[in-house]
Protein backbone atom coordinates (compact mmCIF):
# COMPACT_ATOMS: atom_id res chain seq x y z
CA UNK A 1 0.00 0.00 0.00
CA UNK A 2 2.82 2.38 0.90
CA UNK A 3 4.72 1.44 -2.26
CA UNK A 4 1.66 2.22 -4.39
CA UNK A 5 1.27 5.56 -2.66
CA UNK A 6 4.91 6.46 -3.29
CA UNK A 7 4.63 5.37 -6.92
CA UNK A 8 1.53 7.49 -7.47
CA UNK A 9 3.21 10.44 -5.76
CA UNK A 10 6.25 10.06 -8.02
CA UNK A 11 4.09 9.87 -11.14
CA UNK A 12 2.06 12.90 -10.01
CA UNK A 13 5.17 15.03 -9.42
CA UNK A 14 6.77 13.86 -12.68
CA UNK A 15 3.67 14.79 -14.67
CA UNK A 16 3.54 18.22 -13.05
CA UNK A 17 7.22 18.92 -13.66
CA UNK A 18 6.94 17.87 -17.30
CA UNK A 19 4.43 20.66 -17.94
CA UNK A 20 5.76 23.32 -15.59
CA UNK A 21 6.87 26.77 -16.59
CA UNK A 22 8.71 28.80 -13.98
CA UNK A 23 7.10 32.24 -14.03
CA UNK A 24 8.34 34.02 -10.93
CA UNK A 25 10.87 33.77 -8.09
CA UNK A 26 10.88 35.54 -4.74
CA UNK A 27 14.11 35.48 -2.71
CA UNK A 28 14.74 36.67 0.84
CA UNK A 29 18.31 36.37 2.03
CA UNK A 30 20.47 37.17 5.01
CA UNK A 31 23.25 39.70 4.51
CA UNK A 32 26.84 38.46 4.31
CA UNK A 33 29.48 38.11 7.01
CA UNK A 34 29.84 41.18 9.17
CA UNK A 35 32.02 42.64 11.89
CA UNK A 36 30.96 42.35 15.53
CA UNK A 37 28.53 44.95 16.82
CA UNK A 38 30.82 45.72 19.73
CA UNK A 39 33.84 44.17 21.43
CA UNK A 40 33.36 42.74 24.90
CA UNK A 41 34.94 44.93 27.62
CA UNK A 42 38.15 42.86 27.84
CA UNK A 43 38.30 42.05 24.11
CA UNK A 44 41.86 42.28 22.71
CA UNK A 45 40.51 43.33 19.30
CA UNK A 46 39.24 46.83 18.65
CA UNK A 47 37.87 48.72 15.69
CA UNK A 48 41.27 48.72 13.95
CA UNK A 49 40.67 45.07 13.06
CA UNK A 50 37.41 45.86 11.27
CA UNK A 51 38.15 48.42 8.53
CA UNK A 52 34.52 48.85 7.50
CA UNK A 53 33.36 49.54 11.05
CA UNK A 54 31.37 47.72 13.71
CA UNK A 55 28.47 45.63 12.37
CA UNK A 56 29.42 46.34 8.76
CA UNK A 57 29.86 43.94 5.88
CA UNK A 58 33.32 42.41 5.60
CA UNK A 59 35.29 41.39 2.53
CA UNK A 60 34.17 37.82 3.21
CA UNK A 61 30.55 39.00 3.38
CA UNK A 62 30.93 40.75 0.04
CA UNK A 63 32.21 37.51 -1.49
CA UNK A 64 29.35 35.46 0.02
CA UNK A 65 26.61 37.70 -1.32
CA UNK A 66 28.31 38.00 -4.70
CA UNK A 67 28.33 34.20 -4.85
CA UNK A 68 24.61 34.13 -4.08
CA UNK A 69 24.00 36.58 -6.92
CA UNK A 70 26.04 34.37 -9.26
CA UNK A 71 23.96 31.36 -8.25
CA UNK A 72 20.73 33.23 -8.96
CA UNK A 73 22.05 34.31 -12.38
CA UNK A 74 23.08 30.78 -13.34
CA UNK A 75 19.87 29.23 -12.02
CA UNK A 76 17.22 31.72 -13.05
CA UNK A 77 18.98 33.58 -15.84
CA UNK A 78 20.93 31.04 -17.83
CA UNK A 79 18.94 27.90 -16.91
CA UNK A 80 15.37 29.21 -16.78
CA UNK A 81 15.78 32.40 -18.84
CA UNK A 82 13.78 34.29 -16.22
CA UNK A 83 16.30 37.12 -15.85
CA UNK A 84 17.40 39.28 -18.76
CA UNK A 85 21.12 39.89 -19.32
CA UNK A 86 20.66 43.58 -18.67
CA UNK A 87 18.84 45.01 -15.70
CA UNK A 88 15.16 45.73 -16.30
CA UNK A 89 13.47 47.45 -13.32
CA UNK A 90 10.11 46.08 -14.43
CA UNK A 91 11.40 42.50 -14.24
CA UNK A 92 13.71 42.61 -11.22
CA UNK A 93 12.96 44.31 -7.89
CA UNK A 94 15.53 44.52 -5.10
CA UNK A 95 14.62 45.76 -1.64
CA UNK A 96 16.80 46.05 1.48
CA UNK A 97 16.44 47.24 5.05
CA UNK A 98 18.06 50.56 5.90
CA UNK A 99 20.94 48.75 7.62
CA UNK A 100 24.14 49.47 5.70
CA UNK A 101 25.22 45.82 5.74
CA UNK A 102 21.93 44.83 4.09
CA UNK A 103 22.28 47.52 1.41
CA UNK A 104 25.92 46.59 0.75
CA UNK A 105 24.96 42.91 0.56
CA UNK A 106 22.34 43.75 -2.05
CA UNK A 107 24.94 45.68 -4.05
CA UNK A 108 27.35 42.73 -3.99
CA UNK A 109 24.57 40.34 -4.93
CA UNK A 110 23.86 42.53 -7.95
CA UNK A 111 27.48 42.21 -9.09
CA UNK A 112 26.98 38.45 -9.17
CA UNK A 113 23.52 38.65 -10.68
CA UNK A 114 24.74 40.59 -13.71
CA UNK A 115 28.04 40.09 -15.49
CA UNK A 116 30.34 43.15 -15.50
CA UNK A 117 30.33 43.26 -19.29
CA UNK A 118 26.60 43.90 -19.19
CA UNK A 119 27.25 47.46 -18.01
CA UNK A 120 26.09 46.92 -14.47
CA UNK A 121 29.36 47.59 -12.71
CA UNK A 122 28.26 50.69 -10.81
CA UNK A 123 26.19 50.59 -7.63
CA UNK A 124 23.92 53.41 -8.81
CA UNK A 125 22.90 51.62 -12.00
CA UNK A 126 20.34 49.45 -10.19
CA UNK A 127 17.68 50.75 -7.86
CA UNK A 128 17.82 49.15 -4.41
CA UNK A 129 14.61 50.10 -2.67
CA UNK A 130 14.95 51.17 0.96
CA UNK A 131 11.76 52.29 2.63
CA UNK A 132 12.39 54.23 5.80
CA UNK A 133 14.21 53.26 8.98
CA UNK A 134 14.70 49.60 9.86
CA UNK A 135 13.06 50.37 13.20
CA UNK A 136 9.72 50.66 11.39
CA UNK A 137 10.37 48.05 8.70
CA UNK A 138 7.61 45.54 9.38
CA UNK A 139 8.39 43.71 6.15
CA UNK A 140 12.13 42.98 6.39
CA UNK A 141 13.23 43.91 9.94
CA UNK A 142 10.13 43.05 11.98
CA UNK A 143 12.13 42.13 15.10
CA UNK A 144 13.07 45.82 15.37
CA UNK A 145 9.43 46.96 15.31
CA UNK A 146 7.89 47.43 18.74
CA UNK A 147 5.23 44.78 19.38
CA UNK A 148 3.74 44.62 22.86
CA UNK A 149 2.15 41.22 22.47
CA UNK A 150 5.35 39.72 21.10
CA UNK A 151 7.35 41.04 24.06
CA UNK A 152 4.84 39.66 26.55
CA UNK A 153 4.62 36.31 24.77
CA UNK A 154 8.38 35.87 24.44
CA UNK A 155 8.97 36.81 28.06
CA UNK A 156 6.34 34.36 29.31
CA UNK A 157 7.46 31.49 27.07
CA UNK A 158 11.19 31.92 27.69
CA UNK A 159 11.21 32.67 31.40
CA UNK A 160 11.34 29.05 32.55
CA UNK A 161 13.81 28.09 29.80
CA UNK A 162 16.25 30.88 30.67
CA UNK A 163 15.95 30.22 34.39
CA UNK A 164 16.84 26.57 33.80
CA UNK A 165 19.85 27.46 31.65
CA UNK A 166 21.04 30.15 34.05
CA UNK A 167 20.91 27.62 36.87
CA UNK A 168 22.57 24.79 34.95
CA UNK A 169 25.34 26.99 33.49
CA UNK A 170 25.79 29.31 36.49
CA UNK A 171 29.46 28.41 36.97
CA UNK A 172 30.11 28.68 33.22
CA UNK A 173 28.53 32.13 33.05
CA UNK A 174 30.63 33.20 36.05
CA UNK A 175 33.71 31.98 34.19
CA UNK A 176 32.76 33.96 31.06
CA UNK A 177 31.99 37.04 33.14
CA UNK A 178 35.47 36.95 34.69
CA UNK A 179 37.24 36.87 31.31
CA UNK A 180 34.94 39.10 29.25
CA UNK A 181 34.00 41.85 31.69
CA UNK A 182 30.29 41.25 31.07
CA UNK A 183 27.81 39.98 33.65
CA UNK A 184 26.99 37.03 31.41
CA UNK A 185 23.69 35.11 31.41
CA UNK A 186 21.29 33.65 28.87
CA UNK A 187 19.88 37.14 28.41
CA UNK A 188 23.12 38.47 26.91
CA UNK A 189 25.15 35.44 25.81
CA UNK A 190 24.68 36.78 22.28
CA UNK A 191 27.07 39.65 23.08
CA UNK A 192 29.89 37.22 23.88
CA UNK A 193 29.06 35.19 20.78
CA UNK A 194 28.94 38.34 18.67
CA UNK A 195 32.65 38.98 19.18
CA UNK A 196 34.29 35.58 19.64
CA UNK A 197 32.47 33.91 16.75
CA UNK A 198 33.29 36.61 14.23
CA UNK A 199 36.86 36.98 15.42
CA UNK A 200 37.34 33.21 15.11
CA UNK A 201 35.86 33.16 11.59
CA UNK A 202 38.37 35.83 10.60
CA UNK A 203 41.33 33.96 12.04
CA UNK A 204 42.05 36.32 14.91
CA UNK A 205 43.91 34.30 17.58
CA UNK A 206 41.71 33.79 20.62
CA UNK A 207 42.77 33.85 24.28
CA UNK A 208 43.48 30.64 26.14
CA UNK A 209 40.31 30.87 28.23
CA UNK A 210 38.21 30.42 25.07
CA UNK A 211 40.17 27.55 23.49
CA UNK A 212 39.85 25.19 26.42
CA UNK A 213 37.29 23.09 28.25
CA UNK A 214 35.24 23.79 31.35
CA UNK A 215 33.79 21.44 33.95
CA UNK A 216 30.33 22.47 35.12
CA UNK A 217 30.36 20.09 38.09
CA UNK A 218 31.69 16.72 39.18
CA UNK A 219 28.73 14.88 37.65
CA UNK A 220 29.26 16.16 34.09
CA UNK A 221 32.14 15.84 31.64
CA UNK A 222 34.12 18.90 30.61
CA UNK A 223 32.59 21.03 27.88
CA UNK A 224 34.43 22.99 25.16
CA UNK A 225 34.11 26.68 25.99
CA UNK A 226 33.85 28.03 22.44
CA UNK A 227 31.39 25.38 21.23
CA UNK A 228 29.25 25.87 24.33
CA UNK A 229 29.00 29.61 23.66
CA UNK A 230 27.80 28.80 20.14
CA UNK A 231 25.23 26.33 21.43
CA UNK A 232 23.89 28.73 24.05
CA UNK A 233 23.60 31.43 21.39
CA UNK A 234 21.64 28.99 19.21
CA UNK A 235 19.20 28.25 22.04
CA UNK A 236 18.82 31.95 22.84
CA UNK A 237 18.26 33.00 19.24
CA UNK A 238 15.76 30.29 18.39
CA UNK A 239 13.82 31.01 21.59
CA UNK A 240 12.85 34.35 20.07
CA UNK A 241 10.76 32.73 17.32
CA UNK A 242 10.09 29.06 18.14
CA UNK A 243 6.34 29.19 18.63
CA UNK A 244 3.35 29.93 16.41
CA UNK A 245 2.61 33.31 17.98
CA UNK A 246 6.18 34.58 18.15
CA UNK A 247 6.96 33.65 14.56
CA UNK A 248 3.67 34.99 13.21
CA UNK A 249 4.05 38.30 15.02
CA UNK A 250 7.51 38.67 13.50
CA UNK A 251 6.98 37.48 9.91
CA UNK A 252 3.24 37.23 9.34
CA UNK A 253 3.24 40.42 7.30
CA UNK A 254 6.22 39.28 5.21
CA UNK A 255 4.58 35.93 4.50
CA UNK A 256 1.36 37.71 3.54
CA UNK A 257 3.32 39.97 1.18
CA UNK A 258 4.88 36.97 -0.58
CA UNK A 259 1.66 34.95 -0.85
CA UNK A 260 -0.34 37.91 -2.12
CA UNK A 261 2.25 38.60 -4.78
CA UNK A 262 2.14 35.02 -6.02
CA UNK A 263 -1.65 35.15 -6.10
CA UNK A 264 -1.64 38.40 -8.09
CA UNK A 265 0.56 36.76 -10.71
CA UNK A 266 -1.82 33.80 -10.91
CA UNK A 267 -4.64 36.27 -11.59
CA UNK A 268 -2.78 37.83 -14.50
CA UNK A 269 -1.05 40.78 -12.86
CA UNK A 270 2.10 42.04 -14.56
CA UNK A 271 4.58 41.54 -11.71
CA UNK A 272 8.38 41.30 -11.67
CA UNK A 273 9.95 37.98 -12.58
CA UNK A 274 12.40 38.20 -9.70
CA UNK A 275 11.98 39.90 -6.34
CA UNK A 276 14.94 39.95 -3.93
CA UNK A 277 14.78 41.04 -0.30
CA UNK A 278 18.05 41.72 1.56
CA UNK A 279 17.35 41.09 5.22
CA UNK A 280 18.68 39.62 8.46
CA UNK A 281 18.99 36.31 10.29
CA UNK A 282 16.12 37.05 12.66
CA UNK A 283 13.73 37.51 9.74
CA UNK A 284 14.72 34.26 8.03
CA UNK A 285 14.70 32.34 11.31
CA UNK A 286 11.21 33.57 12.17
CA UNK A 287 9.93 32.91 8.64
CA UNK A 288 11.14 29.30 8.73
CA UNK A 289 9.40 28.80 12.07
CA UNK A 290 6.27 30.53 10.82
CA UNK A 291 6.05 28.12 7.88
CA UNK A 292 6.75 25.16 10.20
CA UNK A 293 10.02 24.12 8.56
CA UNK A 294 12.80 25.31 10.86
CA UNK A 295 15.82 23.00 11.11
CA UNK A 296 16.56 24.36 14.60
CA UNK A 297 19.89 25.81 13.46
CA UNK A 298 21.22 29.35 13.17
CA UNK A 299 20.74 30.89 9.74
CA UNK A 300 24.13 31.24 8.01
CA UNK A 301 25.35 34.36 6.27
CA UNK A 302 23.96 34.80 2.73
CA UNK A 303 21.43 32.00 3.28
CA UNK A 304 18.28 32.39 1.19
CA UNK A 305 14.67 31.25 1.28
CA UNK A 306 13.41 30.99 -2.29
CA UNK A 307 9.78 30.84 -3.42
CA UNK A 308 9.32 29.52 -6.96
CA UNK A 309 5.99 29.90 -8.76
CA UNK A 310 5.22 27.51 -11.64
CA UNK A 311 2.44 27.57 -14.19
CA UNK A 312 1.19 24.19 -15.36
CA UNK A 313 0.56 24.65 -19.07
CA UNK A 314 -1.82 21.67 -19.22
CA UNK A 315 -4.06 22.25 -16.20
CA UNK A 316 -3.44 26.04 -16.16
CA UNK A 317 -3.00 25.77 -12.39
CA UNK A 318 -0.17 27.34 -10.42
CA UNK A 319 2.22 25.46 -8.16
CA UNK A 320 4.75 26.55 -5.55
CA UNK A 321 8.11 25.27 -4.36
CA UNK A 322 9.87 26.67 -1.29
CA UNK A 323 13.64 26.19 -1.16
CA UNK A 324 16.24 26.88 1.50
CA UNK A 325 19.79 27.56 0.34
CA UNK A 326 21.89 27.49 3.50
CA UNK A 327 25.13 26.12 2.06
CA UNK A 328 27.03 26.42 -1.19
CA UNK A 329 28.16 22.78 -1.49
CA UNK A 330 24.63 21.38 -1.67
CA UNK A 331 21.63 22.13 -3.84
CA UNK A 332 18.92 24.15 -2.07
CA UNK A 333 16.75 22.02 0.17
CA UNK A 334 13.11 21.64 -0.89
CA UNK A 335 10.96 22.44 2.14
CA UNK A 336 7.84 20.51 3.00
CA UNK A 337 5.77 23.53 3.91
CA UNK A 338 2.81 21.24 3.29
CA UNK A 339 3.59 17.85 4.90
CA UNK A 340 4.91 15.10 2.61
CA UNK A 341 5.05 17.41 -0.38
CA UNK A 342 7.77 19.62 -1.86
CA UNK A 343 5.55 20.98 -4.63
CA UNK A 344 2.00 22.08 -3.99
CA UNK A 345 -0.74 24.04 -5.63
CA UNK A 346 -0.82 27.77 -4.96
CA UNK A 347 -4.34 27.27 -3.64
CA UNK A 348 -3.21 24.71 -1.07
CA UNK A 349 -0.21 26.85 -0.16
CA UNK A 350 -2.42 29.88 0.40
CA UNK A 351 -4.83 27.89 2.57
CA UNK A 352 -1.98 26.41 4.62
CA UNK A 353 -0.34 29.80 5.17
CA UNK A 354 -3.55 31.76 5.85
CA UNK A 355 -3.48 31.35 9.67
CA UNK A 356 0.20 32.34 9.71
CA UNK A 357 0.08 35.60 7.77
CA UNK A 358 -1.23 39.14 7.78
CA UNK A 359 -2.59 40.68 4.59
CA UNK A 360 -3.17 44.14 6.05
CA UNK A 361 -1.13 46.04 8.60
CA UNK A 362 -4.28 46.62 10.60
CA UNK A 363 -4.44 42.87 11.26
CA UNK A 364 -0.93 43.05 12.65
CA UNK A 365 -1.79 46.08 14.78
CA UNK A 366 -4.80 44.29 16.21
CA UNK A 367 -2.81 41.21 17.17
CA UNK A 368 0.18 43.21 18.34
CA UNK A 369 -1.83 45.68 20.39
CA UNK A 370 0.12 48.63 18.97
CA UNK A 371 -1.73 51.87 19.54
CA UNK A 372 0.52 54.23 17.56
CA UNK A 373 0.55 53.11 13.91
CA UNK A 374 2.40 55.99 12.25
CA UNK A 375 5.65 55.44 10.35
CA UNK A 376 5.32 51.66 10.16
CA UNK A 377 6.46 50.66 6.64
Amino acid sequence: MISNFLLLSYIFVTIIEAHQELVSVHVIFRHGDRAPSNPYPMDPYGIEYWPNGWSQLTELGAYQTNELGTYLRLQYGEKYQLIEEKYNPKKVIIRATSKKRAIDSAKNLIHGLYKPEENVTHDDSIDIKVEGSYKQDLLLKPNSVVCDRYERTAKAENMVLFQAYNLRFASFFKYLSFYTGYDVSMDNIEHVFDAVFRETVHGLPQPAWLNTTFKLDKDHPEIPVYDTILELKRVQRLSEFNSEWKSKLRTGFLLGDIVQRLRRISHGANEANLVIYSSHDATLTALLYNMGVSNELLVPYAAAIIFELYHDTDSLNYFVKVLYRNETTHSPYELQVIPKSTIFSLKDFTIAMAPKMYIKKEEYFDDCAIVVKENII
